[in-house]
């Protein structure tokens, strides 16, 4: 079982040993509806599988913060490969969470034609291990998203919500991008 995500650079979600992968925190990133099929939105999503010790990449978004308040509260998006029904296949044995610097667009020495960020170094890594899943509607592949009457639907889409322990939550530097 497999799970896949949709995402950009610096917040990087893995799943451990369970096969799920996920993408985008509520940070920067929001899911694209482009329909409703059996009562639920349709989102248009580009996967990106991400599998601890299992793929070089991993599923990541940026942001800017705006406080210096701590990061107690993550949510992402996701959905498992090729699974298609609105109760997930089983639950995840959970995901390994990591905030990383930012290396802005043209500023990696070594790739010094990327015209986008990425993340540069680790700053906080915690394994999550007590989050909420929830359902939230259908898949389509942007390169294939058939007709908005019958959408081509490739996966379920669930929505994964973690309250941060106090003493795993990632204290931010107001103005910085990570």
């Amino acid at each position: 079982m497999a799970i896949k995500g949709s995402l950009t650079a610096a917040m990087a979600v893995i799943a451990l040993a369970s096969g799920w992968a996920w993408g985008a925190t509520y940070h920067s990133y929001s899911l694209q509806e482009v329909g409703q099929w059996q009562g639920y939105p349709v989102f248009m999503g580009w996967d990106a599988y991400s599998f601890q010790d299992q793929t070089p990449q991993v599923c990541a978004s940026d942001w800017q913060c705006g406080s210096t308040a701590p990061v107690q509260y993550l949510a992402f998006y996701g959905s498992y490969l090729d699974w298609a029904e609105a109760a997930p296949p089983g639950p995840a044995h959970g995901f390994v969470v990591t905030f990383w610097d930012d290396v802005p667009a043209g500023a990696d020495p070594r790739y010094p034609a990327v015209d986008w960020s990425h993340p540069g170094q680790p700053l906080h890594t915690v394994t999550v291990q007590e989050f909420h899943v929830e359902f939230i509607g259908w898949e389509v592949d942007p390169c294939n998203p058939g007709p908005p009457d019958q959408p081509n639907v490739t996966d379920a889409t669930f929505k994964c919500r973690v309250a941060l322990q106090p003493e795993d939550c990632f204290f931010q530097q107001q103005d910085s991008i990570y």
